[in-house]
């Protein structure tokens, strides 16, 4: 049994866990002693589990963490203190968080950037016209025993602040390239490092431009682009190429995914327009993010961002993206109390086959027969014979009220009495349950020694059965058909009729 179990849908949509470490005993905080943290990159938060599973807590709020681990302060000595780095891919910086002092730390910003454009990782330089209006913003400083900070600016004009709150305003009368600092001392007298910035009213700022893709052009998934744009210095004057730093993000819901790193050119790089994380984006609003930075001769950055839109192809039940690719099945049914086999699709795909979405609406039709499955056999799953963990398992909506669940992943059932009055090709109707939250299973089908790997698209839970239909070929008496995967999880099996 594992010491603690983190779900999908623990604490409001927690789903992606992108680092971890174990804090080493008598090495950091001792408060911290066998415990583990972890980062949801979703949640945007690092979480501590106490020792031995009892509780989750949140240990930092608003990181998204994509990798920690703890290193020695002093190279030299490997089992001395040691302290926390973590990766913050939102913020493009390296955190480090030690343990043990009193001191506390300042940070900083300037003008923070808001909205999509805060999440390209090349920041504008805080720079303008004096008189020129700057909100600095201290609130990522911090007192390792949460005690309460004093805020001391020095705005490097000359002008000077001292205040309990985090936030405060100046405006820079005169041209300059100013060095402001920020130092917070605690309660008890702590002092922190200043930490400093720079804020620019010498030069004006650069003008960048994007130029391709438009703003209405759209893109179709798995095609290639080439972001391209100019940029022009406070002056007027165009910059080089070399100037220029492009990135593009994946937006979906809360959360970004990097498609193209920071590179710098104009033209010369590409990227592959990638599928949404999963279905459901696609209604959400997920798109791509391109990022357009400019840097002037004098270090000044300004960084503007483009929303790059999916072409969208909408129908009568489904809307997607151009590209995309949608696993679609046609269950056999039950009309008016006829039954109702499935015979073809309009695309002459199978019962169950993937449709990559056109650039258009269109349409595909469902061939059916009608009082065809009328007979046959069916045979429980239940009652079939188990092995490698696979076990039986409530499911009320189920045939007999039972299915049997952990199959794959080493676990199968085996049909072994399955007869037929002669040898042929024949319909097996599969029922079963997928609930699995990123999309179909596979399961490996063996008929009488011969195998094939067929796909089993979600039905909506674990306990909603589907069935799926494939062709098989028995022989006349007795036949021998398994179901099981031994690298991945299969779906659950209710029962099988042939």
């Amino acid at each position: 049994n594992p010491v603690f179990s983190y779900s999908d849908g623990m604490g409001g949509g927690r789903a992606a866990i992108t680092g971890g470490a174990f804090v080493p005993n008598n090495q950091w905080n001792p408060a911290y002693n066998g415990q583990y943290l972890f980062s949801d990159y979703v949640k945007n938060n690092i979480y501590q589990i106490t020792t031995g599973g009892g509780s989750l807590k949140t240990f930092e709020g608003g990181e998204t963490a994509i990798a920690m681990k703890f290193v020695p302060v002093n190279p030299a000595q490997p089992n001395g203190q040691k302290a926390l780095y973590y990766t913050n891919l939102g913020q493009g910086t390296v955190r480090k968080v030690t343990s043990g002092t009193k001191i506390p730390t300042a940070a900083f910003s300037t003008n923070a950037a808001t909205g999509s454009v805060a999440k390209c990782s090349t920041q504008a330089t805080t720079a303008g016209d004096p008189p020129f209006a700057v909100k600095f913003d201290g609130s990522g400083s911090a007192d390792p025993s949460g005690r309460p900070l004093t805020y001391h600016w020095n705005f490097g004009d000359g002008a000077t602040s001292t205040g309990t709150s985090a936030t405060v305003s100046h405006t820079y009368t005169t041209k300059g390239n100013f060095k402001p600092t920020l130092t917070v001392t605690n309660d008890q007298g702590g002092t922190s490092t200043a930490a400093s910035g720079q804020v620019r009213t010498d030069f004006g700022i650069p003008t960048p431009k994007i130029t391709a893709p438009t703003t209405t052009d759209a893109f179709r998934v798995g095609n290639t682009y080439t972001p391209k744009g100019s940029a022009t210095d406070g002056s007027g004057a165009a910059l080089a190429s070399s100037a220029l730093t492009w990135q593009v993000w994946l937006l979906h819901i809360n959360h970004v995914h990097p498609v193209l790193d920071p590179v710098a050119g104009n033209g010369a790089t590409s990227f592959v327009a990638p599928p949404a994380e999963q279905f459901s984006a696609i209604a959400g609003n997920s798109r791509l993010l391109i990022c357009l930075s400019a840097t002037d001769s004098h270090g000044i950055t300004q960084t503007i961002e483009q929303d790059f839109n999916p072409h969208v192809t909408s129908g009568q039940t489904i809307t997607s993206w151009d590209g995309y690719q949608i696993h679609v099945t046609a269950n056999n049914q039950s009309i008016g109390g006829t039954s109702e086999v499935f015979q073809s699709w309009s695309d002459g795909g199978a019962q169950s086959h993937a449709i990559t979405t056109p650039s258009a609406a269109t349409s595909y039709t469902a061939t059916f027969k009608a009082g065809t499955s009328t007979g046959g056999k069916s045979y429980e799953a239940e009652a079939g014979t188990l092995a490698g963990g696979a076990a039986v398992r409530t499911c009320t909506p189920c045939s007999g009220g039972q299915k049997v669940g952990n199959v794959g992943m080493g676990g199968s059932v085996t049909f072994s009495n399955v007869t037929e009055a002669s040898a042929g090709t024949y319909q097996l109707v599969i029922s079963y349950c997928n609930g699995d939250a990123s999309g179909s299973r596979n399961a490996v089908v063996t008929v009488n020694g011969t195998a094939k790997t067929v796909n089993f698209p979600n039905t909506g839970g674990f306990t909603t059965p589907g069935t799926i239909t494939i062709s098989v070929t028995l022989k006349a008496g007795s036949n021998t058909i398994s179901f099981g995967n031994a690298s991945a999880w299969a779906p659950d099996l209710d029962k099988i009729k042939v």
